[in-house]
């Protein structure tokens, strides 16, 4: 896994730049684990997580099991915090997966391609 994160703490919300490639559903728990501790840090109500720079690998499954970490291992606060995750366009059907099963599961997750979309969304 060869991933970098920034956090910036903005006048409206957290603001997390994840960069790299991850090529595993086991690297993509990882980099979670990673986003989780900058939430922990900040304890945010709302994120915007820019992965513009991100490889993810395929398998939505692998995704599913994402979603499955999250409540397994995070605490039930992560459920109150707004999060807007802005990915490259070939990666939009993982997304809209992603954000199905977020919503699912009772999260207030959306998964964008457009950082304005994504940020307007995220300020409402």
């Amino acid at each position: 896994m060869n991933i970098t994160i920034t956090t910036e703490n903005r006048d409206d919300y957290l603001f997390v730049e994840s960069k790299g490639e991850i090529f595993s559903a086991d690297e993509l728990i990882a980099q979670a684990n990673l986003v989780y501790e900058e939430f922990q840090k900040y304890n945010p109500e709302k994120i915007l997580i820019y992965e513009m720079e991100m490889d993810f690998p395929p398998g939505l499954s692998n995704y599913l099991n994402l979603v499955n970490h999250y409540i397994d291992n995070f605490s039930p606060d992560v459920k109150s915090v707004k999060v807007a995750v802005v990915l490259k366009e070939k990666y939009k059907d993982i997304g809209d997966f992603w954000e199905t099963v977020c919503t699912n599961r009772g999260f207030l997750y959306h998964a964008f391609t457009d950082f304005d979309a994504a940020e307007k969304w995220l300020l409402e």
